[in-house]
């Protein structure tokens, strides 16, 4: 009876790859990475990239598969859905009563914040990266209020100035 053993094999990642090279190059020889500590390397794999950027470039590697793009094009189709053209796509919800002239005040605030940011046009992407990623990070322009998009890969650090 063949094994599966005889038809596949372990493609060791660079980070494992430089850790035996490491383990041969050291005295004793001994495996003690953390190979050692399981009979496979599956729970690293599960964990995932300890890095944020990292994480990111694991997540368009991922999204490069066909059934995984797909599904996240499905996902962000069905929970953006459609609304009417000229209507923002958001919904203020009240919780309290409000008169008709703050309300009137709040919807037409909306939909200036919508029209300044293109919501209609940016709201699929941005909800399937936000799916993909986990976050989408915005930075607010003071003069013109308009939020510009940021490529998460190149965020260092945020510093936020609370004044």
């Amino acid at each position: 009876m063949a094994s599966w053993k005889k038809h596949f094999s372990a493609v060791p990642s660079q980070t494992r790859l430089n850790q035996k090279l490491s383990q041969s190059s050291g005295a004793g020889g001994t495996s003690a990475g953390s190979g050692a500590k399981y009979s496979s390397y599956l729970p690293e794999v599960y964990s995932g990239a300890p890095n944020r950027v990292e994480r990111y470039i694991q997540y368009e590697q991922m999204d490069l598969d066909s059934e995984i793009s797909k599904g996240l094009d499905v996902l962000a189709d069905y929970s953006v859905q459609n609304y009417e053209p000229g209507e923002p796509p958001f919904q203020l919800i009240y919780n309290d009563t409000m008169t008709e002239t703050e309300i009137k005040i709040l919807k037409d605030m909306l939909k200036q914040w919508c029209k300044i940011n293109r919501w209609q046009q940016r709201l699929w992407r941005s909800f399937r990266n936000v799916l993909k990623y986990g976050d989408q990070i915005f930075i607010r322009d003071p003069e013109t209020f308009k939020l510009i998009w940021i490529d998460p890969t190149k965020v260092e650090k945020i510093i936020v100035n609370e004044d």
